[in-house]
């Protein structure tokens, strides 16, 4: 067990209990709550078991995640969130190392929920699907939110098996492909409703991607535009915005069907292929 729990670094958060467990205003008490108004001050210390450097940084805690909220799930996610009212604006450490930036203004600590042994699926917990998935974008070239395992200490108490989760929000865009938050747009669904959302910039974009696609991308012409292309295929356009990767999009979904994962965008279930397909497909 000791060998276990120095095998990789560990995070500490430290608050006054209530914080998080008062049956009125503590967050993982009311775990369903969201907002500023749920956020709560927090001490967090990396521990490194061979001895290297690691950081001490105070910062606002939230729960975050969507069904996994539920009160019947002992086990939440969290999010630690950067303010100067707290003390540092940024968390400054190369959390990644050499693989990813060293300044964060946000970073989730989630843990196994889909598959795990507290919540559901718990004969098919190997903790691999989400990092695994990460990394093979990665491995094909395209943009991937870095991860890192570690054991969690909520004042003391061992918390179990978590692991680091970049945000792709508006900052990430800036921090990996220049820029300015300003820029970018970060376009989510509500977990409960579908609705969809900009937790930066505004809709537009997306909304005229949707729109064209809605009527139906009958030509070259139509297909090519939305890529910011000629109807060559080849030849950007500057007046055209491009809306659409699909190299980008081609990739992601290869993930998705080969994970076999259903937390996502994929085929309605009414089209979906059999179960012994996607099985199938896992082993080509």
């Amino acid at each position: 067990m000791d060998d276990a729990l120095l095998a990789i670094p560990s995070l500490s958060i430290v608050t006054d209990l209530a914080n998080l467990f008062d049956s009125q205003t503590g967050i993982y008490a009311n775990a369903q709550q969201d907002g500023i108004e749920w956020e709560r001050p927090v001490s967090v210390e990396l521990l490194n078991p061979d001895g290297t450097k690691g950081f001490q940084v105070n910062a606002g805690l939230r729960i975050r995640g969507g069904s996994t909220r539920a009160s019947g799930n002992p086990k939440h996610n969290f999010r630690l969130i950067f303010r100067a009212e707290y003390g540092d604006a940024k968390l400054k450490y190369p959390l990644f190392g050499d693989e990813g930036v060293d300044e964060f203004d946000k970073i989730d600590i989630r843990t196994a929920q889909n598959f795990d042994w507290h919540y559901s699926s718990p004969a098919e917990a190997t903790w691999l699907y989400d990092v695994f998935s990460r990394d093979t974008e990665r491995d094909m070239g395209k943009p991937y939110k870095r991860s890192r395992y570690y054991h969690l200490y909520i004042g003391g108490q061992y918390w179990g098996l978590y692991q680091t989760d970049e945000r792709a929000e508006a900052s990430y865009g800036a921090s990996y492909f220049g820029g300015y938050g300003e820029d970018y747009d970060a376009i989510k669904a509500d977990n409960d409703t579908g609705a969809i959302y900009a937790v930066d910039g505004n809709l537009t974009a997306y909304q005229t991607l949707w729109s064209e696609i809605s009527k139906g991308v009958t030509n070259n012409v139509d297909y090519f535009r939305l890529q910011g292309l000629d109807a060559d295929g080849l030849t950007p356009v500057l007046d055209y915005p491009k809306y659409l990767d699909v190299d980008a999009l081609i990739d992601y979904m290869l993930v998705i069907y080969y994970g076999g994962k259903q937390d996502c965008p994929f085929v309605p279930q009414q089209q979906q292929p059999p179960a012994q397909s996607l099985r199938s497909l896992q082993s080509q």
